[in-house]
């Protein structure tokens, strides 16, 4: 299991195959705004990339440009959370997350098929240096 910072793609190649090979990992994205979405499990097409699946419907991720309009597929844009449960109505919390919007693929996108996002990191510790952690 990984939670808690990025996972970059020749790091999950690594992990994958040189250091646990044939153990599946499990990343989990999130916070307590935006719940739990699940790493979907490494599929060939995913070249390594990581890709979560949100619990819609009741959390939407959305990653959105800087007037606040949806980003192309595969294009990267902040984290919009939109979430509605029972205890949380959040129209649309901008978080400091960027991430790629994904369209579902492969054999969870039957399973799941609302809008995913890929390669989620924060700017704050990946660009400016800041330290960020496993917690």
């Amino acid at each position: 299991v990984h939670a808690g910072t990025t996972m970059e793609p020749d790091v999950n190649r690594v992990l994958s195959e040189e250091v646990f090979p044939g153990v599946p990992l499990v990343g989990m994205y999130g916070t307590s705004t935006t719940g739990i979405s699940y790493q979907k499990k490494l599929e060939v097409e995913d070249d390594y990339r990581v890709v979560y699946v949100p619990s819609s419907p009741m959390i939407v991720l959305d990653p959105v440009d800087d007037a606040g309009r949806p980003v192309a597929y595969g294009e990267e844009g902040r984290v919009a959370t939109y979430r509605l449960t029972e205890d949380s109505l959040i129209p649309g919390f901008w978080e400091r997350d960027r991430a790629r919007r994904v369209r579902p693929y492969g054999a969870w996108a039957e399973l799941y098929p609302w809008d995913w996002i890929g390669d989620p990191y924060s700017p704050e510790f990946t660009v400016e240096g800041k330290v960020e952690g496993v917690y």
